[in-house]
């Protein structure tokens, strides 16, 4: 019982079928009763014009004096006239039976439906009262309904037969109609069912028709096309992760294993210093992997006010500490309040500027400012740049150039990559050019010269948040000695 409740569960097609077959056998039936009601009313109308007009023919011979005792009637119709509750002219078929009805007051003219009749079965009765120069009379004409009872009788047995009839062609129709239509989908299923992790690079059958099934075909298979390339991102991202992860350690074993062999001809300092150096190395890559990681899972809580402002400037203080011989210029940070996460925003700048002061020659500038509704940071530094073609490959994990910007200068290629995933989570954009640090204030590019790395992210305008802004920035760059 269980396994045919999951299969009732499963077959759309049933369940459609089924929904289908009940409505058209409601809906018949319900025709098919108002059909009969309409035709027996219809014959009932007839009946009573018929009878009305032998009515009046018989109203008018008495209205005449020509009234004879004998009426002619048919073989479905009797007739009887009364003056005073007695008999004065009937049809043979009523001829000396008593009074079918008592005489009439008022000139209304009388319709019923009567089975006490002397004529045997359901009969329709009409009278009416007549004014005669021999006094009022009371006009009786019966007619018999058994063609009304049996006409309705042969139209609801054919009811009977054709509605059960016709619900069975309407389903049996259906059932090949929906199967005909989920076909497809079947088909969808099955091939994705049967898509392998190795096999990622199946599609599902496309329909020709365009309809509903073959857009649900295209979103199936672009969302394959996502499902592939994400696996070929972790796969190729693991794969990084374990060379990178896999070069210190691989330092720090061999390191101790020479001082092990070689016990009394070593320096332990050195050795320390240098396996503290690879610790370091590898707690920052780490640290890196955990953050895109988390980036690849959406951020968590919800965005606040970010004083953009503070971040830089006090990542800005950091570098100056670090590399106390470059020029580092904040004379260009203006109030900026945006709206994110401060830990993610905060990483993004540290990474510009480390990147920055990496490859710096002699100095960095920063810029931030609010253009149009984003709030734009620039970080410009006098290196030897990033060649064009290498600008989007430079966003990519473990991305490194040759030249100065290699891992020989510390990197492992996963700055960039995190800026551009906190800067995506925040809607904003992130893009690179080559500019000459004396130019980084008016934006014009010049070919050849530093790296300029320039950060669009939505701005909050509020007024109030700006106002305080502004006055944290005043004071921390009248501390730092810079000018405003």
């Amino acid at each position: 019982m269980r396994h045919n409740r999951q299969l009732g569960r499963r077959s759309l097609r049933a369940r459609l079928t089924a929904v289908s077959v009940g409505a058209a056998a409601v809906v018949c039936a319900l025709a098919g009763a108002l059909i009969v009601h309409e035709q027996t009313r219809l014959l009932s109308e007839n009946l009573d014009d018929a009878l009305d007009q032998r009515l009046e023919d018989v109203a008018q011979l008495a209205r005449d004096d020509r009234l004879p005792a004998e009426l002619s009637g048919g073989e479905d119709t009797a007739l009887q006239v009364l003056r005073g509750g007695a008999v004065v002219a009937s049809s043979p078929r009523l001829a000396g039976r008593p009074a079918v009805l008592p005489p009439l007051n008022g000139s209304q003219r009388l319709h019923k439906t009567s089975d006490t009749t002397p004529i045997p079965g359901s009969q329709r009765v009409v009278a009416q009262r007549v004014a005669t120069p021999q006094g009022p009379v009371t006009v009786i004409v019966i007619g018999q309904r058994s063609d009304i009872t049996e006409s309705r009788q042969v139209l609801t047995r054919t009811l009977a037969v054709g509605v059960p009839g016709l619900t069975l062609l309407l389903g049996l129709g259906t059932w090949l109609l929906i199967g005909r239509a989920l076909r497809p989908v079947e088909a969808i299923r099955s091939e994705v069912a049967s898509i392998t992790e190795g096999e990622l690079w199946r599609r599902v059958p496309t329909p020709t028709s365009g309809d509903e099934i073959a857009r649900l075909a295209d979103t199936m298979n672009a969302m394959l096309d996502r499902v592939e390339q994400a696996t070929g991102r972790q796969a190729r991202f693991v794969a990084d992760a374990s060379h990178e992860l896999r070069t210190p350690l691989t330092r720090i074993r061999a390191e101790l294993e020479v001082d092990l062999a070689h016990g009394s001809a070593v320096d332990p300092i050195a050795t320390h210093r240098s396996v503290l150096e690879e610790t370091a190395t590898l707690e920052r890559l780490v640290d890196q992997l955990l953050v895109l990681a988390r980036g690849d899972a959406s951020a968590s809580g919800p965005a606040t006010e970010v004083d953009l402002d503070d971040l830089v400037l006090g990542a800005a203080a950091d570098l100056r500490v670090r590399r106390p011989t470059l020029t580092v210029d904040t004379t260009h940070i203006h109030p900026v309040v945006v709206m994110g996460w401060a830990d993610d925003l905060r990483r993004v700048v540290a990474n510009l500027l480390e990147n920055a002061g990496r490859f710096a020659i002699t100095r960095v500038e920063l810029e931030l400012r609010v253009v149009g509704d984003d709030a734009e940071l620039t970080v410009a530094d006098d290196g030897a740049g990033i060649p064009v073609q290498d600008r989007d490959r430079v966003f990519e994990r473990f991305t490194r150039l040759d030249g100065s910007r290699t891992a020989s200068s510390g990197g492992a290629g996963l700055g960039l990559a995190i800026v551009q995933e906190i800067v995506a989570r925040h809607r904003g954009s992130v893009r690179i050019s080559d500019v000459r640090i004396s130019d980084v204030r008016t934006g014009d590019a010049q070919d050849g010269g530093g790296c300029r790395v320039v950060v669009l992210l939505p701005a909050a305008l509020e007024e109030h948040a700006l106002g305080e802004s502004r006055a944290r920035v005043d004071a921390q760059q009248l501390r730092l000695g810079e000018p405003q």
